[in-house]
C-alpha cells in the first residue's frame, strides 16, 4: 500500500471474504484488499470487479498494481544472511548456485524449498527442471532506500522535541548602524580645511 492513496475510491459491490490468516489492507463493510504470506506462498485478492469501481480512474491504481506485482514476485534483492523459502510446487529437488558457482542440492519439504542463509555478496540462482529463480545479495538493507513518507510523531513526541531558540539581532544592527554613522562623520570632519575650522572657532 506504499504511496497508494485510496481515499475517495468508490466500489459498488464486493464479495464478503471470510479471512483465515493474512491481513486486510483496505476494508469498508467487508475486506477490499487482502494479502497473504506463508509457507513460501504470497497472494493478493481484490474481491470486486474493476468495472464496478472507479479505482482504475484514480492515480493510486497503477501504484497499487506495481506494488502488488513487486511484492508477489518476492523481490530480487535480499540482505546478506537471509534464508529465503520458495514454493516448490510439483518439484522435489533443485540446485542452488552461489556467486562463486558452487552448487548445493536443495530438497523440497512440504512443498517448499528451504534455502540456507545467503551470506555471500553476489548473484544466487535456484534451478530445477527448466525453472530458475534469482536473488542478488547486497550488504545494504533495501529498506534504507525506502522513500515513503514516515508517519507523523505522536503529540507527546512533538511537545518534547527541541525547539529553535529565537535570538534578537536588533541590538546588533543598531550598534552597527551607530558605528557606520560615526565613521561617516569622521570622514566628513577630515575633509574640512584647518583654517576654516579655526575661523569658525573664533
Amino acid at each position: 500500500m506504499r504511496l497508494a492513496d485510496l481515499r475517495g475510491v468508490r466500489i459498488a459491490a464486493a464479495l464478503g471474504l471470510r479471512l483465515q490468516g493474512g491481513i486486510a489492507l483496505a476494508e469498508g463493510d467487508v475486506p477490499l484488499i487482502w494479502a497473504y504470506e506463508g509457507r513460501g506462498v504470497r497472494a493478493v485478492a481484490l474481491p470486486f470487479a474493476l468495472s464496478q469501481s472507479d479505482l482504475p480512474l484514480h492515480p493510486a491504481f497503477p501504484v497499487l498494481i506495481a506494488n502488488a506485482v513487486t511484492w508477489l514476485a518476492g523481490g530480487s534483492q535480499v540482505v546478506a544472511g537471509d534464508a529465503p523459502v520458495v514454493s516448490a510446487g510439483p518439484r522435489h529437488a533443485a540446485t542452488l548456485l552461489d556467486p562463486s558457482g558452487k552448487a548445493t542440492s536443495v530438497e523440497a519439504r512440504d512443498g517448499l524449498f528451504p534455502l540456507p542463509p545467503l551470506d555471500r555478496i553476489g548473484l544466487y540462482r535456484l534451478r530445477t527442471e527448466g525453472w530458475e529463480r534469482r536473488w542478488i545479495v547486497a550488504t545494504v538493507d533495501p529498506r534504507e532506500s525506502d522513500l515513503s513518507v514516515a508517519p507523523a510523531p505522536p503529540p507527546a513526541a512533538r511537545r518534547d522535541a527541541p525547539r529553535a531558540a529565537h535570538v534578537s539581532i536588533v541590538q546588533w544592527l543598531l550598534g552597527l548602524a551607530a558605528m557606520l554613522v560615526a565613521g561617516e562623520w569622521l570622514l566628513w570632519a577630515r575633509t574640512i580645511p584647518p583654517g576654516r575650522g579655526r575661523r569658525r572657532t573664533r
